[in-house]
């Protein structure tokens, strides 16, 4: 199946979180349920019957049903969400059209939007140790040109006055 080869490659690419679970998913929108603490409307056909306060399994995606979505991994607590693990994916994107209509699961179209959500050049897979390479080596050129400034000039142009002075807080006067 499709979304099965689609959800291994993000496992290859994007990789998994802390905990094990991967950092993002491709599911039927019809298929996803969440248990929510709230107050639910208990109808009877078109007859209220009740209102009902605790926990119910919802449909997670009601306004989006028979949709491909996108998902990511996201630790932010939500006190209506009783989950049995911390965090809760979150769609990302729906594959939808202009007006709303069915699009097919396609591996570029998500590859696309997790790229841009990641703000990744697009084309180019990386893994986290050659962006934090990359990263480094930008910190390492930040270092060296305001090293070269303190050299040249003494003082680094991101003082506000001409009169300050840099205190080191881990040196004892």
């Amino acid at each position: 199946m499709e979304v099965d080869l689609i959800n291994e490659k993000l496992l290859l690419y994007y990789g998994v979180e802390l905990d094990g679970r991967p950092r993002y998913r491709v599911v039927w929108s019809s298929t996803q349920f969440e248990k929510r603490v709230g107050a639910f409307n208990e109808f009877y056909g078109s007859i209220f019957l009740r209102e009902f306060v605790g926990v119910r399994d919802v449909p997670k995606y009601p306004y989006d049903k028979d949709r491909w979505i996108v998902e990511r991994l996201f630790y932010i607590h939500n006190a209506e969400i009783i989950a049995e693990k911390p965090g809760s994916y979150e769609p990302v994107y729906v594959l939808k059209g202009p007006n709303s209509e069915f699009l097919p699961l396609n591996w570029r179209v998500v590859d696309l939007v997790i790229n841009y959500a990641e703000k990744k050049p697009l084309g180019i897979k990386l893994t986290d140790s050659d962006w934090q390479g990359l990263e480094e080596k930008e910190v390492a050129q930040e270092t060296e040109y305001f090293q070269d400034e303190l050299a040249e000039q003494g003082r680094s142009n991101l003082f506000a006055f001409e009169n300050s002075v840099f205190m080191d807080s881990t040196r004892r006067l």
